[in-house]
């Protein structure tokens, strides 16, 4: 729960709005801003009936606002950091898909460009 709380505070202070949902077995949180939307839970047991999607479930979700749809067209899909390095590297995600390039890219569905995990030098 230290990740998922420490990622609330990293959006707040880089400018994004923060929206925190309180669920039987998971805490969710919506964000916006930037040009981007994005979401995010608290790591659940997916097994069980009240579980959340599997792209959220301690997981961070991303699209350009002009592009979301759903959580499984999100073209941003990690694991909520854990590290500096990782929490660096989201941020510059986050200001990628934010971007014109980033909306052409998730508009377009660049699936080459899309990112499901973090560099390996960064796992």
């Amino acid at each position: 729960m230290e990740e998922f709380n420490n990622l609330i505070n990293i959006l707040r202070e880089n400018g994004f709005f923060i929206e925190v949902q309180k669920d039987k077995i998971y805490d969710f949180v919506t964000f916006d801003g930037n040009n981007v939307i994005g979401g995010f839970c608290s790591k659940h047991d997916a097994a069980l009936l009240d579980a959340s999607y599997s792209y959220i479930n301690g997981k961070i979700a991303v699209d350009n606002t002009d592009c979301f749809d759903k959580w499984s067209k999100c073209p941003l899909n990690l694991k909520i950091p854990k590290t500096e390095k990782q929490i660096k590297y989201l941020l510059d995600q986050l200001k990628y898909w934010g971007s014109s390039e980033g909306y052409n890219d998730s508009n377009g569905y660049e699936f080459e460009k899309w990112v499901g995990e973090y560099p390996e030098l960064l796992r």
